[in-house]
C-alpha cells in the first residue's frame, strides 16, 4: 500500500474514494459507506451521467420553451454534498437553496445555462427545465467561476465529471513529446473536469435512475484523529484510491 503526501491543502477533513482512473466505482460502495459511517458523519456520493461512451462527444439536451441548452453531463449530488465541498453562502446566486433529502424533480442549473434559458434568480423555485421529457424545478442557479475554484475535492480536482474528450486530446499531446517516457503506475494523474456551465446538477438519486453511475463518495469526518483510524481501517478493505483530509 502506497501513501502518497499530496502537495495541497485539504478543504475539508475527511476521506475521498474513488477510483485512480475515474471508472465508476459501483452503487454498493455508497450503500457500505453510508451503512458504516453514516450515523455519525455526512457521506456524499456523486454520480455522473453522459450521454456518450469515453471519449465521445455527450450530449444532454436541457429545454424551456423554445430554448434549449446542450449540456454535456449530469452531476448527482446529495445534501451533505454542503459538509464537504460545495459552501452554498459562496457558489449559489442569492434566492436559490441546495438539494433537501425530500427532492426528487428538482435541479440546480450554472448561469450559462440560465442565461441561455432565460431563467432570473427571481424565478428560481418556479421555472422548470425539461430533461429526457421530465420537468424539473429549478431551485437555484450557479455561480459557475465561484464553483470552479470553490468546489475542490481532496485530490485537488473539481467534483464535475471529467472532461474525456479534452483528457484524450491532452494524452495524445503528451504521447507525441514524451514518446517512450510511460507513465509511472504510482504517478497521480490530475484530471481535467467538466466546467461548470457544461453541468446540469440533480440529485443524486435521479442521476443514478437516470442510468448514472456512482464515481466517488465523500466521508466528512471533523476529528483528525478519526480520520486517521477510518483511514487506516479502509486501506486494509478498499482497493480504490483513498486521499484524506486531514487539518489542511
Amino acid at each position: 500500500t502506497n501513501r502518497i503526501k499530496l502537495p495541497k491543502t485539504s478543504p475539508y477533513n475527511g476521506i475521498l474514494i474513488r477510483d485512480k482512473t475515474w471508472a465508476p466505482i459501483g452503487e454498493p460502495t455508497s450503500r457500505v459507506m453510508s451503512n458504516e459511517f453514516g450515523d455519525r458523519y455526512a457521506v456524499a456520493p456523486r454520480a455522473w451521467y453522459t450521454s456518450a461512451k469515453v471519449g465521445e462527444q455527450s450530449f444532454i439536451d436541457v429545454s424551456r420553451g423554445l430554448n434549449t441548452y446542450a449540456a454535456t453531463a449530469m452531476v448527482g449530488l446529495t445534501p451533505q454534498e454542503t459538509q464537504v465541498t460545495v459552501d452554498v453562502e459562496k457558489v449559489l446566486k442569492p434566492g436559490g437553496r441546495w438539494f433537501r433529502d425530500d427532492d426528487s424533480l428538482v435541479c440546480v442549473v450554472p448561469d450559462g445555462m440560465a442565461k441561455k434559458l432565460e431563467i432570473s434568480p427571481e424565478q428560481v423555485g418556479t421555472a422548470t427545465v425539461s430533461v429526457f421529457g421530465t420537468r424539473l424545478r429549478v431551485i437555484g442557479i450557479i455561480k459557475s467561476n465561484k464553483f470552479k475554484n470553490q468546489a475542490r475535492d481532496l485530490d485537488g480536482e473539481s467534483i464535475t465529471p471529467v472532461d474525456y474528450l479534452l483528457m484524450q486530446e491532452q494524452q495524445a499531446q503528451q504521447q507525441q513529446q514524451q514518446r517512450g517516457q510511460k507513465m509511472s503506475e504510482d504517478e497521480l494523474r490530475e484530471y481535467i473536469h467538466l466546467a461548470p456551465d457544461s453541468v446540469l446538477f440533480c440529485p443524486y438519486d435521479f442521476v443514478i435512475n437516470a442510468g448514472g453511475q456512482l464515481q466517488s463518495v465523500a466521508i466528512a469526518i471533523p476529528d483528525a484523529k478519526e480520520v486517521r483510524t477510518s483511514l487506516d481501517n479502509l486501506m486494509q478493505r478498499v482497493e480504490l484510491n483513498l486521499y484524506a483530509g486531514i487539518d489542511g
